[in-house]
């Protein structure tokens, strides 16, 4: 507990400080939480909490956090409401209540973030933070590697994770490293490209690592953006070499695993795709019925049992629930049939308004290159966020902090006040540009 509390301490110091570098710290903090839950115990689960709490706090004293864009703040806020009245109605009071609370953690964190930052240049500190903590992870799921620690192991696949204890949430993050990695090599000059390169071996190696479909999916989904941004022949050579790299250096159960996704069939008995497929049918059906206010945060698992129940006459549905852990395995469909279409609506909004802040953030700096000026800060933030978004399609990481974060920064950028920063080297053009 000590050493938690320590940790809290050298964030609220830092944001004394320099606010931005203590926002830096804690990100830092949310991306290896898991890796500090494995080294340091169950003390150090609440960790990003504690270490938040003393960032608002400082934030707070030192007149730092500006009051965000009122359309923002009723997002926010029919959010939270949409969604109590569904936890009050819904299947289990009990479990929404608390599944409610994290969300409201999560918004909490977006909130702060879309008033802390009042430049681009923070915006670039931040991202430089989030990189460094993912290429971190990925060096984590090295270590597994290498000293035979996976998060998951049997006899037919060995599967890394380093950031968290499911290899497909570790993939998602490390994913949303890869266009800032990029970014942060253009902008370097000289021998400090030779370290940006290693960071994008390493987060390559790290998403192989965790042998996530999912992870494949967002990262073929990140280039592409990123090709469609600037098509030339140039990238399209590169693109090649990548593929051909990737494909020579990963292992045959890698390769065996992605595969799966053309055949649709799992090796060895197992029933993955199967089951998702089925939660995606249910999940539906569960919408359907539900389509106002959903049956209440946290209860998709409990709602689709009941479900199944009522479609085949038994609760005989163990081997799904043992499989997915009750959840739907897509970020949009459990929103939507936990909060119902009116919270999922307003969860797209915010999703939205924050992606087109992103898209609109062009450094003006003409001495970087052409390169440089078309994968940009903004536009590279935004690419690491669609990943993470991509991902949600196989993962139910709606209360993921990171993905609030970026949500955050997104919605800083579009703030009435941060316009005033364009006679800097770097500036914020209107919403439509790129």
């Amino acid at each position: 507990m000590l050493s938690v509390l320590i940790l809290a301490a050298i964030v609220a110091a830092t944001t004394a400080i320099s606010v931005v570098h203590g926002l830096g710290l804690w990100l830092f903090l949310m991306v290896v939480h898991g890796a500090l839950v494995t080294a340091l115990g169950d003390s150090a689960v609440h960790l990003p909490m504690y270490a938040g709490t003393s960032v608002v706090v400082v934030v707070l004293l030192k007149n730092r956090w500006r009051p965000i864009q009122p359309l923002f703040l009723a997002l926010f806020v029919g959010l939270v409401g949409v969604m109590s009245i569904a936890a009050l109605s819904g299947l289990d009071q009990t479990t929404s209540t608390e599944e409610l609370l994290n969300y409201g953690k999560a918004i909490l964190l977006s909130a702060v973030v879309a008033g802390s930052i009042t430049t681009v240049k923070e915006a670039r500190v931040l991202s430089f933070y989030l990189l460094a903590s993912l290429v971190a992870g990925a060096l984590l799921t090295l270590y597994q590697k290498y000293t035979g620690h996976y998060a998951i192991k049997t006899i037919y696949e060995a599967r890394a994770a380093g950031l968290r204890t499911d290899p497909n949430d570790t993939a998602m993050l490390l994913v949303a490293g890869v266009p800032l990695q990029i970014y942060w090599f253009l902008r370097a000059k000289g021998l400090l490209r030779i370290p940006m390169l290693l960071g994008f071996g390493l987060l390559h190696l790290g998403i192989l690592l965790t042998g996530s479909r999912g992870g494949f999916v967002a990262l073929v989904a990140v280039y592409a953006i990123m090709y469609l941004r600037r098509p030339s022949v140039l990238t399209t050579i590169a693109g090649a070499v990548l593929v051909m790299t990737a494909a020579l250096a990963a292992p045959q159960s890698y390769r065996d695993h992605i595969m799966t996704l053309i055949t649709l069939r799992e090796p060895h008995g197992g029933i993955s795709l199967q089951s998702r497929e089925q939660l995606l049918i249910g999940g539906l059906t569960i919408l359907k019925e539900h389509s106002a206010l959903g049956v209440g945060a946290g209860n998709f698992g409990r709602a689709f049992v009941m479900q199944t129940a009522a479609d085949t006459g038994s609760f005989n549905s163990d081997a799904i629930i043992d499989t997915v852990g009750g959840v739907a395995h897509n970020m949009y469909l459990e929103f939507f049939v936990e909060n119902g279409v009116i919270g999922g609506v307003v969860f797209l909004a915010i999703i939205w308004f924050s992606l087109r802040g992103l898209t609109a953030l062009r450094e003006a700096d003409r001495a970087i290159g052409p390169w440089s000026r078309s994968y940009g800060l903004g536009f590279m933030l935004m690419t690491s966020m669609a990943g993470m978004l991509v991902s949600g399609l196989f993962l139910s990481q709606g209360k993921n902090s990171v993905l609030w974060f970026l949500i955050g920064l997104g919605l800083a950028t579009i703030r009435s006040d941060v316009q005033q920063i364009a006679a800097t080297p770097v500036a914020l053009e209107g919403a439509t540009s790129c």
